[in-house]
């Protein structure tokens, strides 16, 4: 079981001992009131720049769990980084709101200059632009795993897009409390449109959270949002497939997750 080392509770200044925190990929711990996650060392570049970011952002409908620098002044120390504690819980549902903040929160990126993003080599990273078609789909993917794919890819259609800064994972990053404005947490940095990350949580919301197919409605019924639904799904499957690349059967059901989002998508072209 992974443990935090006592070096890194004195750089971040933690008080208390560690608890392990549910939810996401368990790896984050609270110490008194710090949140404490790894920070894979091919990240770190990209860490540093988003916390540099984030210390700069404000705006109205959400907030951010602020980010924290290490004593060594730099927001990854050794492979962690750490946050203030909020108050605040997933909550399945309450999409409309989860949509507000989502509008609101790249509002205000939009508002802010930033220095080029760092390049990720993560498989998400690596999965978005291969769902963007920028880079090739490795020769390594199990031949009906690539297949998945290329369904998909054969809906496409040439799309114009204005890009930022998007958080492209915000689906279950947003934590409610009462009384609270909502708060948004672990930054995913992408390169993307603002309707390419309402499209990423409406189709999570629909594979991960059993939404009903209908929540497309909420968003516009308009060539541009199908496309980028077309892309989410993608992402998402290319994502499963990178980690599972021999595993026909396992990136199978997380295309049969999100499967109704393209029937909903038939009955709305």
């Amino acid at each position: 079981m992974q443990s935090i080392p006592q070096a890194i509770l004195e750089a971040f200044n933690c008080a208390g001992a560690p608890k392990r925190l549910p939810g996401g990929q368990g790896s984050s711990f609270l110490a008194g009131d710090v949140v404490l996650k790894p920070v894979r060392p091919e990240d770190e570049a990209r860490y540093e720049w988003a916390g540099e970011l984030l210390s700069r952002l404000s705006g109205d409908g959400f907030k951010i769990a602020v980010p924290l620098k290490a004593a060594s002044g730099r927001f990854a120390h050794a492979g962690w980084g750490a946050t203030q504690y909020e108050l605040g819980q997933d909550v399945r549902g309450r999409w409309a709101e989860k949509l507000a903040v989502c509008q609101a929160f790249h509002q205000a990126l939009h508002a802010l200059s930033a220095p080029p993003m760092p390049v990720s080599s993560n498989r998400w990273a690596q999965a978005l632009q291969i769902a963007w078609q920028e880079r090739d789909l490795p020769q390594p993917v199990h031949p009906d795993i690539r297949q998945m794919i290329v369904r998909v890819f054969d809906r496409y259609e040439p799309i114009k897009r204005s890009t930022q800064i998007i958080h492209s994972d915000l689906c279950s990053n947003i934590l409610f409390a009462d009384g609270l404005v909502p708060l948004v947490i672990d930054f995913s940095p992408a390169h993307g449109a603002t309707e390419f990350a309402e499209a990423i949580l409406v189709a999570d919301a629909i594979a991960w959270e059993k939404a009903p197919a209908e929540l497309l409605n909420a968003l516009p019924n308009a060539f541009d949002y199908r496309q980028m639904l077309l892309r989410a799904v993608n992402f998402r499957v290319i994502a499963a497939a990178l980690f599972a690349p021999a595993q026909p059967d396992t990136v199978r059901l997380e295309f049969d997750n999100f499967a109704p989002v393209l029937q909903r998508l038939d009955t709305l072209t």
